[in-house]
């Protein structure tokens, strides 16, 4: 017969986590108390179906997560902009929530890398090249573009710019 070695006590995890409902704590505190009982019974099919049963829980979780940024993003990217530049709003504030307003950004995409580094060269800014131009650093060239029409245009047969606007909450 094995002996039994008893671990040291783990953190319980459902007490430790700000921002679930008391439902979702009392699963979770459910979830560990059946772990506990299982392996202070020494029943390893037992935890063996906790393990399955909780991957296949974590993986709908998974499922739901990314379901929820999707609506997130739907609101966020068309129908709160959409909204806001229907009633002419720039910006609004919700108790207990934040101040909303619109912020454009771009998309820029490479067609014709070598293209892009030439003509970065030919307009001085080549210190925003290395190996390859950092997206980040084009995007943000593109919106200065945008912004100060004197700047040199990047050629659309070098890249292509999608702008587009979001809705953003800040506390």
């Amino acid at each position: 017969m094995p002996v039994a070695v008893k671990a040291p006590a783990e953190p319980r995890i459902a007490e430790n986590l700000p921002g679930l409902t008391a439902s979702e704590l009392a699963k979770l505190a459910g979830i560990e108390d059946a772990i506990d009982k299982a392996a202070d019974g020494q029943d390893a099919i037992a935890l063996v179906r906790l393990m399955s049963d909780t991957k296949a829980r974590a993986r709908r979780v998974e499922v739901l997560k990314t379901a929820l940024e999707r609506l997130v993003d739907r609101i966020r990217f068309s129908k709160l902009p959409d909204l806001m530049d229907l009633l002419d709003l720039q910006n609004f504030r919700v108790e207990d929530v934040g101040l909303c307003y619109l912020q454009d950004d771009v998309h820029v995409q490479v067609k014709d890398m070598d293209g892009l580094k030439k003509w970065f060269v030919e307009h001085e800014l080549e210190d925003a090249i290395t190996e390859s131009v950092n997206g980040s650093t084009l995007a943000a060239y593109v919106r200065q573009m945008m912004k100060d029409k004197k700047k040199p245009k990047i050629p659309n047969s070098l890249i292509q710019v999608k702008p587009y606007t979001r809705a953003v909450i800040t506390k």
